[in-house]
């Protein structure tokens, strides 16, 4: 009995371990940038169709369907323009962190 109990001590915590992610919290296939309704939203896709893996900077934002919404952000410092946001031409921003809770999404750039 006592060997079955450690058993299963060790099958539960094996299975514990396996299950845990690398990212923190788990990858979105998309990450919600503007949404009000189904109908009037925009996303950066992240995942293994077409995203850049999280980065707001180097990627058009799309509708849900893929439907590129054109937005774009930049900032000039120093006489330089850098690209935060979308994809117009220019250099891009450095991401160092994403986050997001269930009602924001958080980028952090260098």
């Amino acid at each position: 009995m006592q060997l079955y109990r450690l058993g299963l001590l060790v099958a539960s915590f094996v299975s514990s371990i396996g299950a845990q992610s690398v990212f923190s919290p788990a990858r979105p296939p998309a990450i919600p940038l503007a949404v009000r309704s189904p109908y009037l939203s925009t996303w950066l896709n992240v995942g293994n169709d077409g995203g850049n893996g999280g980065y707001l900077a180097g990627q058009w934002p799309v509708f849900w369907e893929d439907q590129i919404n054109g937005w774009t952000g930049m900032i000039r410092v120093d006489g330089s323009t850098y690209t935060w946001m979308g994809l117009p031409g220019s250099k891009t921003v450095n991401q160092s962190a994403f986050e997001y809770t269930s009602t924001k999404s958080i980028f952090t750039m260098n």
